[in-house]
């Protein structure tokens, strides 16, 4: 093909020659696409449609969405634990088709919680539109309400392996119902919360927070790595959050410790919230059952090529290696929470 020719030729006759190349000729050079989202084909899902074209991905609809009872114990938890745990099921989950194709994420618009896809909300969407870059520090609060998974608060070291960045990471232990309300009101870029997560809630102290109760939080994105945490994380996103990661069903407290370290790496490492639990799922512990709700094209921050890294060792040492020293001015655009520009998901998540 003779570019130099192709240069000065109209739009239209350069088009047809590029559209004259076999598809076999650049097969290996496509990357996956980013995203396949499915939606329940009703007047209120007509919103987030702007938001699913806006990031170029492939839009599928499900006529009848049967949400039913799932199993309330994966697989890889039975295993771990040698035995079906007796709690009854009592959310019901639509489960998606599997995408027909290569694509990185899978979304999901419509009521019921879905199944291995980010329940996309379009409060969520809207209010990312609003998310200015500036030059603070990425602000994150680690909450550990459990002593017996201490282990997992190594992770405000995890989180500064970027050394791209400014962090500003308070670690919090054994938080009052109070304290926690007082502390999701304050401004904050990212919440990791180790604990308990019961039907009343989150597990304190003096008793538990019902996030549904909440009516304005201000931490701006999470990862709820408790048990269940699928209601307690949506009522987050209602009140102000813009995404986070929850679990579905149980996890084995040395499981969801394993999973807190590679998720602070891989956010670390400027995965959005939905690769992150794509790499985990895929690369690190198959069928496990976190997922995210919001909008799950938020990062924490970029990484330095703006191509993250998947690779994630299966067994992260205890402490990691300390970081550099941070650059004493990050730029306006690598500081606090931002949305993966629409080139990036197409050519370089991976």
């Amino acid at each position: 093909m003779d570019f130099a020719a192709l240069y000065d030729r109209p739009l239209a006759d350069r088009l047809e020659t590029y559209l004259g190349v076999s598809f076999e000729t650049v097969a290996d050079a496509i990357p996956d696409w980013p995203l396949t989202v499915d939606v329940d084909p009703t007047v209120e899902s007509l919103d987030a449609i702007p938001f699913v074209a806006n990031d170029l991905a492939v839009v599928r609809t499900t006529p009848d969405p049967d949400p039913r009872p799932v199993k309330q114990t994966p697989e890889v938890i039975t295993d771990f634990l040698g035995a079906e745990t007796d709690e009854p099921v009592t959310t019901e989950f639509v489960t998606p088709d599997p995408v027909s194709f290569d694509t990185i994420g899978h979304a999901w618009v419509g009521d019921s919680p879905p199944i291995d896809a980010n329940k996309l909300t379009v409060e969520s969407l809207r209010r990312s539109l609003d998310v200015d870059p500036d030059e603070s520090p990425i602000r994150i609060h680690v909450v550990c309400n459990d002593t017996a998974m201490r282990d997992e608060q190594v992770v405000s070291e995890y989180y500064q392996l970027n050394d791209r960045h400014q962090f500003d990471i308070s670690m919090h232990t054994e938080l009052s119902v109070a304290e926690f309300r007082e502390l999701l009101a304050e401004s904050a870029d990212f919440l990791h919360y180790i604990g308990h997560v019961d039907d009343d809630g989150i597990v304190c102290p003096d008793g538990h927070l019902d996030t549904t109760t909440l009516a304005d939080v201000n931490v701006k994105a999470f990862l709820l790595n408790a048990c269940n945490s699928h209601e307690q994380g949506m009522g987050l996103v209602e009140a102000g959050s813009l995404g986070g990661i929850i679990t579905l069903f149980d996890i084995a407290d040395s499981i969801a410790t394993r999973a807190g370290l590679h998720f602070a790496r891989l956010l670390a490492a400027g995965h959005t919230l939905r690769t992150s639990v794509h790499v985990l799922r895929n690369h690190v512990l198959a069928g496990a059952r976190w997922m995210t709700v919001g909008n799950g094209g938020l990062s924490l921050c970029h990484s330095r090529s703006g191509n993250p890294s998947t690779s994630v060792s299966s067994t992260p040492t205890t402490k990691p290696p300390t970081p550099k020293s941070k650059p004493s001015s990050p730029q306006a655009t690598d500081s606090g929470l931002s949305l993966i520009s629409i080139s990036t998901q197409i050519l370089a998540i991976w």
